[in-house]
């Protein structure tokens, strides 16, 4: 593997970042909650932002995404549907297939829930300019391609690597 100049320090500077920090990172998640005031799992959450997002799913597709057996799928979406969040039903063309969509209830959830991030990200960017937010979002979506391509063997998607200064 080749040596890169600064990676080990840019590594403990962000170490040291977190470590120095951690109280302000953490403590909006948990105001985030709060404000939420939601009595579900992280992984009903996510659940039920996913099912939001695309209208509808299949439970196989769900599960997929959430990287979770369908066992545990189904036991995510049982307890949003007893709470009244979604609505399971089976496809009538192939009984076999369970599909899932949100209620009213959980489609105002969501709608709460994604207002409250927007809210918790806005107070962590509120200090960037347009520029620097701009930035931002295309190291994350770097990241977040680089999660993909993780995945699999080839990662030849990743081979331009471009350097920011950041000041």
């Amino acid at each position: 593997m080749a040596n890169y100049i600064g990676v080990t320090e840019v590594n403990e500077k962000i170490w040291d970042l977190l470590i120095d920090n951690w109280k302000k990172i953490l403590s909006p998640e948990i105001r985030l909650m709060m404000d939420l005031s939601l009595s579900m799992s992280k992984m009903e959450l996510i659940a039920l932002v996913l099912i939001g997002r695309s209208g509808e799913t299949m439970m196989t597709q769900l599960a997929e995404s959430l990287h979770i057996p369908m066992s545990t799928a189904t036991g995510v979406i049982s307890r949003l549907a007893k709470q009244g969040y979604v609505d399971r039903y089976t496809d009538e063309s192939n009984r076999r297939i369970v599909n899932v969509r949100l209620t009213q209830q959980g489609k105002d959830t969501v709608e709460n829930i994604k207002q409250t991030v927007m809210k918790y990200w806005g107070m962590l960017t509120e200090f960037l300019s347009d520029e620097e937010k701009d930035v931002l979002n295309k190291l994350f979506s770097k990241i977040s391609a680089s999660f993909s391509s993780s995945d699999s063997e080839d990662h030849g998607d990743v081979k331009n690597i471009t350097k920011i200064r950041m000041d």
